[in-house]
């Protein structure tokens, strides 16, 4: 089953809605482990059986880390036996979750914010996390799928001057140059590439262009990002740049009229 897909529909349809007027929460359309941040299109706010469920068609489609958060609010449901990631699993840890909240609720928040904000990692701390990364290895399934999740990524200027500050000063072998420029030469781009997607789409911009290629070549030629426009494709979100899809209906009639 291509959960990818679902959760891309599930997330789209949840957009096309009004915001949750009961309790809600924060989500992570693309997870920060997958590349996301906390840009105002990577954030929808979910019901909490919303927010349960989106996590385990991230986890189902992806794998590897993006259990963890899921197995940690099905925690209530086993705490009760329930050890399934059913509908019953996922009402209770709903319910759980409210009724945290409401325990939280007023002045508390505000306080445990400002107690947690600013708190560093010990020496001690950042050793045992290294420790217990050792050894670990992501099966060939989840590997296949991390890396399908790259394509999901979108570089924002704030993370790219992020990156950017990091990599400030760094010095590479000899040995590391030369597998970077073996592996540019050996990138594909374009029609060259294994997964290139030759559909050809029509897009009409804001100002009425009209544009008939493969979304590949409509990102290049009008400098987009290809994650927003696979977003525009799959409607997670309407446009991006000023261009959507072409709608047959509506639009022809606009033209013509």
């Amino acid at each position: 089953m291509d959960y990818a897909r679902i959760y891309g529909e599930f997330i789209a349809d949840r957009r096309s809605k009004p915001p949750p007027t009961c309790y809600s929460e924060r989500h992570h359309i693309v997870p920060r482990s997958l590349g996301g941040d906390d840009n105002p299109e990577n954030l929808i706010r979910l019901t909490a059986e919303d927010h349960i469920f989106a996590h385990l068609l991230l986890a189902k489609a992806y794998g590897g880390a993006l259990w963890f958060p899921l197995t940690i609010m099905l925690r209530p449901a086993r705490q009760l036996g329930v050890t399934s990631r059913g509908k019953r699993a996922i009402r209770i840890a709903a319910i759980a979750k409210r009724e945290q909240s409401k325990r939280q609720s007023g002045a508390r928040r505000p306080d445990v914010s400002v107690a947690l904000s600013g708190v560093a990692k010990s020496a001690e701390h950042r050793a045992n996390l290294s420790e217990s990364r050792k050894g670990w290895r992501d099966t060939e399934e989840t590997r296949a799928k991390k890396s399908a999740a790259v394509r999901l990524r979108v570089y924002t200027p704030e993370r790219n001057a992020r990156v950017s500050a990091g990599l400030k000063g760094r010095t590479f072998s000899d040995d590391h140059r030369h597998r970077i420029s073996a592996g540019a030469k050996v990138r594909h781009i374009g029609s060259g590439n294994p997964r290139y997607d030759s559909t050809v789409r029509t897009f009409i911009h804001e100002d009425g262009r009209i544009e008939r290629l493969p979304k590949h070549d409509m990102a290049r030629k009008h400098g987009l990002n290809r994650a927003c426009l696979n977003y525009v494709i799959s409607g997670v979100r309407r446009t991006t740049g000023g261009w959507r899809l072409f709608d047959g209906g509506a639009d022809q009639e606009a033209i013509e009229g």
